[in-house]
């Protein structure tokens, strides 16, 4: 499920491309063709960005096998509610 259909309860909307020869107006196809080319663009930002933030999230970690009755420490921090005003006692 993408972001989008979660938060909108649909699949995104599809932009078909250009195809050559589909329109005569001169002034069309130039703007089909700049938004092609800006919609490409975009992808490869957007692939170079997650790409980026991957690695970074990435840094820190490190690669770990366990094996069936290792013994491992798991830290749980407790939730504490800040929100809610104390009460006058």
């Amino acid at each position: 499920m993408t972001p989008f259909q979660a938060l909108n309860g649909r699949l995104p909307p599809i932009i078909p491309g250009y195809m050559k020869g589909s329109t005569s107006i001169q002034a069309l196809k130039d703007l089909l063709l700049e938004r092609d080319e800006f919609l490409r663009n975009l992808k490869i930002n957007l692939l170079q960005a997650q790409h980026c933030m991957e690695q970074k999230a990435n840094a820190h970690r490190r690669e770990l096998q366990l094996q069936v009755g290792d013994n491992v420490l798991v830290r749980i921090q407790p939730h504490r509610q800040i929100s809610v005003a104390k009460l006058a006692s």
